[in-house]
């Protein structure tokens, strides 16, 4: 069975797993357990809530990747064109999440959100790209690319300006 137990501290690992011989290897930025009975723990930091854990388990599953269009109403209210790319069905954590405007690296603010686990023992996130409405109206072409161990390439989605609703 795959869980996903958010720690406060790494130090309560120790309290989780009496009983249980683990060694805790530290490369830079993150954290590989070996559990006595074989099973593979990964722990990692937390940008937003503490530590998570995760037992390895379960086959890969890639991505499925959508991209969601900015809105006329907040092109016409805040002069900003927001795109949302939503990743789903994926396991294990993580994903890595780019954009691409005209096959160039995008120069808007990048946010990602957290991975979700969710109850069909996946993960789901979403990366949401801010531009400027002048970087929106000189661009055509938008794409979100996701990286994950289950893919051999990128799996993205890609959206014209043009065929998108006008003004």
């Amino acid at each position: 069975m795959t869980t996903l137990l958010l720690l406060p501290c790494l130090l309560s690992l120790n309290s989780l797993l009496t009983d249980t011989q683990i060694s805790i290897s530290q490369p830079p930025a993150a954290f590989c357990l070996m559990v006595s009975e074989g099973v593979t723990m990964h722990c990692g930091l937390s940008e937003h809530c503490g530590d998570f854990l995760q037992r390895a388990g379960g086959a890969p599953s890639s991505p499925v990747v959508t991209v969601l269009t900015p809105s006329r109403e907040e092109m016409a209210s805040t002069r900003q064109a927001t795109l949302i790319c939503l990743v789903s069905g994926f396991y294990p954590y993580p994903v890595r999440v780019s954009w691409t405007v005209d096959g160039h690296t995008a120069t808007g603010n990048q946010l990602d959100s957290q991975s979700v686990y969710s109850s069909d023992k996946t993960y789901s996130m979403s990366s949401t790209l801010v531009l400027s409405r002048s970087a929106w109206d000189s661009g055509e072409v938008f794409t979100c690319a996701v990286q994950h161990e289950s893919l051999q390439a990128p799996e993205s989605q890609t959206i014209r300006r043009s065929q998108c609703s006008p003004e």
